[in-house]
């Protein structure tokens, strides 16, 4: 992607691609059947993570999107709104 000079890119959210070490890494395709979407908002829940529950993190990112798409070029399955966490 075409980033300024003082952007560093860090991974995409969603599409087919997987990033090497971490499989659950984007690659919404295969996991959920989303492509893509038009404009999302990305924000914390607020929550302490309970070190006593060391399987569970509740401190998350939680992602909210618009319009979803399950092929290229904003075709295939269409859902209207979709949340990420």
């Amino acid at each position: 992607p075409q980033v300024s000079p003082s952007t560093n890119f860090v991974s995409w959210v969603t599409g087919p691609r997987v990033y090497s070490g971490n499989p659950l890494l984007a690659n919404t395709l295969g996991r959920f059947q989303v492509y893509g979407t038009d404009v999302g908002v990305i924000w914390d829940n607020g929550m302490v993570d309970d070190p006593s529950t060391p399987d569970i993190n509740e401190h998350q990112v939680l992602i909210a999107v618009g319009d979803t798409f399950g092929a290229r070029g904003m075709l295939g399955r269409h859902i209207y709104n979709t949340l990420f966490r």
